[in-house]
């Protein structure tokens, strides 16, 4: 059971005055091993003495990594095209697989709060349901039977077939009228003058009268086909978690299409 000891370093070689009064601090964790020191910044007030912490009341509050550690790790994070997996910033910032894991996380975490809330506004949408995960050999597990996990894919372009603008990704517990008005109605500003491009799919069918749905069979074999965009972008989602993170738990899987979402929007 190690000891804990809060210190404030006062030695002029140790401590470190960061931006706007906020000084490096430390907490000692004393192990029978070595002892371990996690960093903490604080400032104090000087008119009541109140200590001011420079994480507080963020989702990096608790965090134990250095300052110089957590903002590489965040700049590596936000500036990959495509993602960055828990080994590669493990082995970038020198730390354990679940710090890498947990700092990961908290960055998820920042790009749906960032996104969440958000709604589409373009005279043209593209929607489709894609589906993600090993796929089932059962019989009466093929199509929309599947045990893989479907998510919903709203595309909105500059024009109709052209110009891809925004995305929204949103996991769904499976392909029905019910859910895809709530999604759509949530997702989307509507008005009948919009169009929304679907595949031969009638579970769109509450929606009309609120915007023009189009939804005849695509050919997928025809070159540059309705849907054309939406089903390179849901490609390249695809290949980018299962290639990047080699799979997700269901549980998991929100935060990650959150992430591919984020930056498709900010590319």
């Amino acid at each position: 059971m190690p000891i804990i000891l809060k210190l404030a370093i006062s030695s002029s070689s140790m401590q470190n005055t960061l931006m706007d009064g906020f000084v490096r601090s430390a907490v000692v964790l004393l192990s029978i091993n070595s002892p371990t020191v996690i960093p903490v910044y604080v400032r104090n007030a000087e008119e009541c003495g109140h200590k001011q912490y420079l994480f507080s009341g963020t989702v990096f509050q608790d965090n134990k990594l250095d300052l110089y550690k957590l903002l590489l790790g965040l700049y590596l994070f936000f500036t990959s095209n495509k993602g960055i997996s828990a080994v590669e910033m493990h082995n970038a910032l020198g730390v354990n697989i679940k710090t890498a894991q947990l700092l990961l996380r908290k960055c998820r975490i920042l790009m749906n709060q960032s996104e969440d809330g958000k709604k589409l506004d373009s005279m043209f949408y593209e929607v489709d349901t894609a589906y993600i995960g090993s796929s089932s050999k059962e019989p009466g597990h093929q199509g929309k039977g599947t045990q893989q996990q479907p998510f919903l894919v709203l595309l909105s372009t500059e024009k109709d077939n052209s110009m891809p603008q925004y995305i929204r990704l949103t996991p769904i517990p499976k392909d029905n009228s019910e859910i895809m008005e709530k999604q759509i109605t949530e997702n989307l500003e509507l008005s009948e003058e919009r169009t929304l491009n679907a595949d031969g799919t009638n579970t769109l069918n509450k929606l009309k009268g609120r915007i023009r749905v189009v939804a005849q069979k695509v050919d997928y074999d025809e070159k540059g086909h309705r849907l054309h965009w939406i089903n390179v972008l849901i490609g390249n989602i695809k290949n980018h978690i299962t290639g990047i993170y080699h799979g997700v738990a269901k549980r998991d899987l929100p935060l990650f299409l959150t992430e591919q979402e984020y930056r498709f929007n900010h590319r």
